[in-house]
């Protein structure tokens, strides 16, 4: 996530991990945004607690692929014109993998299926360092990953129309869409109470704040990002990704980078 490389600038790998003892928490409004679009997709009932539980077969993940898939194929034969506009150089490539459905957990056929799935997030062209191993999903011990690049795949699918969408990937959109052409994308009441919060936690942190406008701010004169709302959270867009905003404030907190460093004698 965007901000470690600001942290590691100052301080080794072992005071970051201090200043960053939080992950979990911050890591959770993404995790709940991917179990609900799943959710949507495929018609069941996922959430945070049984993510993995449905997921660990691979067989989900492997019909989400083949779905992307041919959504692009279908969205290229009707939308020539607009490939080039949205820099698209042709459909995915087929999932031509065989997937195993029923299969048990921890079995031979529940890992091929991630296998398989790595294999094509790999052809479309996911970063290996988001990715996860066949045994990271099978045995639940890459749920980040795992949510990441599931996450990925919303963002890729979004290029070719899929629906629906994760709603981080929507006000990803937005941002965009406000950047380019400047309008009003929240209410009043959601604005001032994003606002507020915003500038509470700055001043908590002892972190220098410059509102630009509403959603858009400037932290310690260097950091330009976009806060939307998103259920109980306040989320950061800077970067690539996405924080949730107590964890993004704190990690430039002088105070907290500060009593790292005394608590870490040289």
């Amino acid at each position: 996530m965007a901000g470690a490389e600001e942290c590691s600038s100052f301080v080794d790998d072992e005071i970051t991990s201090k200043i960053s003892d939080n992950n979990e928490k911050h890591f959770l409004p993404i995790l709940e945004d991917v179990a609900e679009w799943i959710s949507k997709m495929f018609d069941q009932n996922i959430n945070t607690e049984n993510f993995l539980d449905i997921l660990d077969d691979g067989y989900l993940l492997c019909q989400l692929a083949e779905k992307i898939q041919y959504t692009s194929e279908v969205y290229c034969r009707q939308n020539e014109k607009k490939l080039v506009d949205k820099n698209i150089q042709g459909p995915l490539p087929p999932f031509q993998k065989k997937v195993h459905k029923g299969a048990k957990k921890m079995s031979f056929q529940a890992r091929d299926n991630a296998a398989n799935f790595i294999s094509w997030c790999k052809r479309i062209g996911i970063n290996e360092s988001m990715l996860f191993e066949s045994d990271g999903l099978v045995l639940h011990r890459q749920l980040k990953n795992v949510t990441l690049t599931v996450f990925e795949l919303g963002r890729i699918g979004e290029k070719y129309g899929l629906t629906p969408i994760p709603n981080l990937v929507k006000l990803e959109k937005e941002i965009i869409e406000e950047e380019t052409t400047p309008k009003e994308v929240m209410a009043c009441k959601v604005k001032d109470e994003v606002d507020k919060r915003v500038k509470r936690l700055a001043a908590e942190n002892n972190v220098k704040l410059t509102k630009v406008k509403d959603g858009k701010y400037v932290l310690n004169d260097k950091i330009t990002f976009h806060t939307r709302p998103l259920r109980r959270h306040v989320m950061v867009r800077v970067g690539g990704g996405w924080d949730e905003i107590e964890h993004f404030i704190s990690r430039h907190g002088t105070d907290k980078l500060q009593k790292a460093l005394l608590s870490h004698p040289r």
